[in-house]
């Protein structure tokens, strides 16, 4: 006997067998039960999830010798000629290469005829949509009022290109797309069948990239089985189908995370040199942030995203490894560049670009890169205004680490405003710690600086001391910001683009920057000014008075150097002389 197609081989031959189709089934069998079968049935959805069979197996349901049954024997000689499709009274038309008016009238000269075997003789046009407008106008009378021997069952992939006319007279039912899950379970039952050796993650990405296809599923597992006499792996699958395996796919975002662009870079070349799509490449990158996405959002995400059960770990474990701003940005990034890339001449290039963006968030001019950007500078304002000084002298002679170091660097390069100010003044205060003689006055005891927290503090800061100056008042400054910050968040707020810039007497003066006019009024309120006074006066130990002023811009003259020499009227002597000068002229006689 000749090789047989698996998904030939195993399609449904009772109604128990279709998959994720049961609002049909309980219709039609239903309907076989109760003795009312209509004259006209329209099955529809996408390829490959079982309207062809569905048909097959009601119209053995109808004529089976066993009796008409929800449960068709499949061994009588109805049953095993609909199943071959050797039967004469059930006959299967293509609509496809059947579609102009001369087929339909030749089927309607023949519908008059009496079934010669079975009880029903049954019509199935597969495609119907693909009928002219003629075909179906001739075929509208006959399906309406066919006769009652014959029923006319159709399958369509495209029901809006059907006239409206035809599906006022059919029973219309909408197959679902099939979930991985069933998918796996299927493929699991034939590979045991056929004894073939695969892998559950190889299955996974089978049913993840048949797109909710039974037979184009089991036609994948059908060709890795000719592909391959051993265990059929997850990069067996990647390679025929020419997509991501699911290990490529992490270690993508893992570069993405480590924000590795010369290593990403690699692995991609790498890929490219293999074969693989590009463009699907790309494809693959964004179903699996959307995966990560639906699992940082929803918690009970099994039927939304479907991972294998030996990823499962892995993959919660990366969804937790990424900020929820950054999802949105590489999703955005990354569909960008899949739409560009369907008229690009050089794909290679547009995706390194991306990925360059992608690991590098200062390249990333999108609206959601310029989100992300804000996002994490506000991050590591943050961070660092976390940090407390415990007391002036100890904050003043601490080490600080050198990733800290790094970080402000960062801050001091790419802020402005706000955090730029803020950065400014741990600055100044490192460079006076890394003074040698001010680091041997004292030893940083870092057990000792978790212990003295808070007011006990603060009271030791805030004795009355004669040497009260301008300098004095700049080192007291980051702690009179964090009182605020801890006490009054909405005056810190107004505070963070001032600075002290002037001490007379008991007379502070604040100053805002340009653009914090608006905070400088909000400020001169009662309520505000007399909080920042009586911080500054308790941490000090001294009562103060503050002034607030705005920094005017400077505005630089500029001077000409042009200087107009006047001079009188030259004789003839000092010409000849000139000209000799400055054009290297000889006199001739």
């Amino acid at each position: 006997m000749s090789y047989q197609a698996l998904y030939n081989k195993y399609r449904p031959q009772t109604f128990e067998e279709v998959v994720e189709q049961k609002h049909i089934i309980k219709t039609l069998k239903s309907a076989i039960t109760q003795n009312r079968v209509s004259h006209a049935y329209l099955f529809c959805g996408p390829h490959g999830i079982g309207k062809t069979s569905i048909a097959r197996v009601f119209a053995k349901a109808l004529n089976c010798e066993e009796g008409i049954t929800t449960i068709p024997c499949n061994k009588c000689n109805i049953c095993s000629s609909i199943s071959n499709g050797s039967c004469i009274d059930v006959l299967e038309i293509d609509a496809a290469s059947n579609r102009g008016i001369d087929e339909i009238r030749n089927l309607r000269e023949k519908v008059n005829y009496l079934p010669t075997q079975a009880r029903k003789k049954i019509y199935i046009i597969d495609e119907v949509h693909m009928l002219t407008t003629e075909a179906f106008n001739a075929l509208l009378k006959t399906l309406e009022e066919p006769p009652a021997h014959v029923i006319f069952m159709m399958a369509t992939t495209q029901p809006n290109k059907i006239l409206p006319t035809i599906l006022s007279r059919c029973q219309r039912f909408d197959l679902h797309l099939i979930s991985s899950e069933d998918i796996v379970k299927r493929l699991k039952y034939i590979a045991k069948e056929e004894k073939i050796k695969i892998t559950p993650s190889a299955l996974s990405l089978i049913a993840k990239h048949s797109k909710g296809s039974q037979r184009d599923a089991t036609g994948i597992l059908d060709q890795l089985h000719s592909y391959t006499d051993k265990k059929i792996e997850e990069e067996d699958v990647a390679s025929l189908l020419g997509v991501l395996d699911y290990k490529n796919l992490f270690k993508i975002v893992k570069l993405i995370i480590k924000e590795d662009t010369a290593e990403l870079i690699y692995l991609v070349d790498e890929l490219s040199q293999l074969g693989r799509d590009l463009r699907q490449l790309v494809g693959d990158i964004i179903e699996h942030l959307r995966a990560i996405l639906i699992t940082k959002n929803v918690k009970a995400s099994t039927g939304l995203v479907h991972v294998p059960k030996d990823l499962k770990a892995i993959f919660t474990r990366q969804s937790k490894q990424i900020e929820l701003e950054e999802i949105h940005r590489l999703l955005d990034l990354f569909s960008q560049t899949y739409k560009d890339m369907r008229w690009a001449s050089n794909n290679k290039l547009l995706l390194e670009i991306a990925l360059i963006k992608a690991t590098r968030l200062s390249l990333d001019d999108t609206i959601s890169g310029l989100l992300s950007r804000v996002k994490d500078l506000e991050n590591k304002v943050r961070l660092r205004l976390e940090e407390k000084p415990i007391s002036a002298d100890i904050y003043l002679r601490g080490k600080k680490e050198k990733e800290d170091k790094e970080i402000e660097k960062e801050i001091l390069e790419d802020e402005k405003g706000i955090q730029e100010e803020v950065q400014e003044i741990f600055e100044e205060e490192e460079k006076e710690l890394l003074e040698p003689e001010k680091v041997k006055e004292i030893e940083y005891e870092p057990e000792k600086l978790e212990i003295e927290e808070g007011i006990k503090v603060k009271k030791k800061v805030g004795k009355k001391t004669a040497d009260f100056n301008f300098e004095l008042v700049q080192k007291m400054w980051p702690l009179v910001l964090d009182e605020l910050k801890e006490k009054y968040k909405p005056t810190h707020a107004l505070l963070l683009m001032a600075m002290p810039v002037k001490v007379k007497d008991n007379l502070i003066e604040i100053q805002f920057e340009v653009e914090a006019k608006f905070q400088k009024e909000l400020v001169e309120r009662e309520d505000h000014f007399k909080k920042i006074r009586d911080t500054i006066s308790r941490i000090l130990g001294r009562k103060v008075n503050i002034h607030l002023t705005i920094r005017e811009e400077k505005k630089e003259e500029i001077l000409s150097e042009k200087k107009v020499v006047k001079k009188e009227k030259m004789n003839e002597e000092e010409i000849v002389k000139l000209l000799k000068t400055e054009f290297d002229a000889e006199s001739i006689d």
